[in-house]
C-alpha cells in the first residue's frame, strides 16, 4: 500500500509540474529585456480576459515596457465602478518616480476607453522576475482627475500615490 501511494503522489507531483510549466504563453523562462545597468528579466506575462483584454491590446507602451498582469474588481465607491490593476515590467525603473510617465500614459488611454469611463481607482505596479513589488502608484480618485494634460504633464505626474517603493 505504501509503494502504490508513493507511486500515485509521484504521478501526481509530475503532473503538477507539467501543468504549471504549461500555464500561460510563455515558455517559462523569464523575458530578458536590456536595461542600461544589466539585463532585466521579467515575470513572464498570461493573456488578459475582458474587460482589460482589449485595453491593453491597444495600449501603446514604451519600448520594453509589458503588461504581465491585470485585474478589474467592483470598487465599494458606487455602482458600476471598478478597481483597475495593471502589474508591468518596466526596464529601467528604478523606484516610484520611474514609473511616473508610465502611469500617467496609462492613465490618459484608460481615460478615453470604456473601461475608463468606470474605473474609480487605478493602480499600476511594476513587478521583478519573482512577480515582487518593485514600485506601486496609485490614483484613488481616477474618476476626479481629467488625464489629458490638463493643467500640465508635471502637474499629473504629482497625481499619483506612492503605495510601495
Amino acid at each position: 500500500m505504501t509503494r502504490q501511494r508513493t507511486m500515485a503522489e509521484s504521478l501526481v507531483a509530475v503532473a503538477a509540474l507539467v501543468a504549471l510549466a504549461g500555464c500561460g504563453t510563455h515558455t517559462g523562462e523569464p523575458t530578458s529585456v536590456p536595461t542600461s545597468a544589466s539585463t532585466r528579466q521579467c515575470y513572464p506575462s498570461g493573456p488578459l480576459s475582458d474587460p482589460l483584454g482589449p485595453f491593453v491590446a491597444h495600449l501603446e507602451l514604451p519600448a520594453g515596457v509589458k503588461v504581465i498582469s491585470g485585474l478589474v474588481v467592483a470598487s465599494n465607491r458606487g455602482p458600476n465602478l471598478d478597481v483597475v490593476t495593471l502589474e508591468l515590467c518596466v526596464p529601467g525603473s528604478e523606484d516610484p518616480d520611474s514609473l511616473r510617465p508610465i502611469a500617467t500614459e496609462i492613465a490618459d488611454a484608460l481615460k478615453r476607453s470604456e473601461l475608463g469611463a468606470r474605473t474609480a481607482v487605478l493602480n499600476i505596479a511594476d513587478k521583478d522576475v519573482n512577480f515582487r513589488e518593485e514600485a506601486k502608484l496609485r490614483d484613488g480618485d481616477f474618476q476626479d482627475h481629467p488625464w489629458n494634460g490638463t493643467p500640465s504633464r508635471e502637474a499629473e505626474l504629482q497625481l499619483w500615490t506612492v503605495v510601495t517603493g
